[in-house]
């Protein structure tokens, strides 16, 4: 494996410092310059909607929150080491158990999908179960 130079790291890091969002600035700064974790927790909580879903992390793009967005940023949580009784975690574990459709026993790609889409997609329907599954556990343990 080939390592980066410091001229290659120095690079990057200035690209991004001039292009990269808050969250990703913020996450970079966190852990290769000892910035403080609240910083980097602070830009994330800015993609948090009301209803404790995440938006515009990847999947989804800007115009809703989505189960897969959310998972994004509960990896985030857990390498930021988040306290699981934040009103962040708290808020985005209510979107997982409000959005989960139990007659289906899923998390669909976006919640509320109308049935003939969730039909098409069958394969997209399971994907972050398992990790979400253990969002919660992790939360609240095995008592949910």
């Amino acid at each position: 494996m080939k390592k980066l130079s410091k001229e290659g790291f120095n690079r990057a890091r200035d690209f991004l410092a001039s292009n990269a969002r808050p969250l990703e600035w913020a996450l970079f700064q966190y852990t290769f310059e000892n910035r403080s974790k609240e910083d980097a927790l602070s830009a994330l909580s800015i993609l948090q909607c009301e209803n404790g879903g995440f938006n515009d992390l990847g999947e989804g793009g800007h115009d809703g929150q989505t189960s897969m967005a959310t998972t994004i940023a509960f990896g985030y949580l857990e390498a930021l080491r988040a306290d699981t009784d934040s009103d962040m975690v708290r808020r985005g574990i209510q979107f997982f158990l409000d959005s989960y459709d139990s007659l289906n026993q899923v998390w669909p790609p976006r919640p509320n999908m109308p049935e003939p889409i969730t039909d098409r997609l069958p394969h997209a329907l399971g994907n972050p179960s398992a990790e979400i599954v253990g969002y919660v556990w992790n939360t609240f343990g095995p008592g949910v």
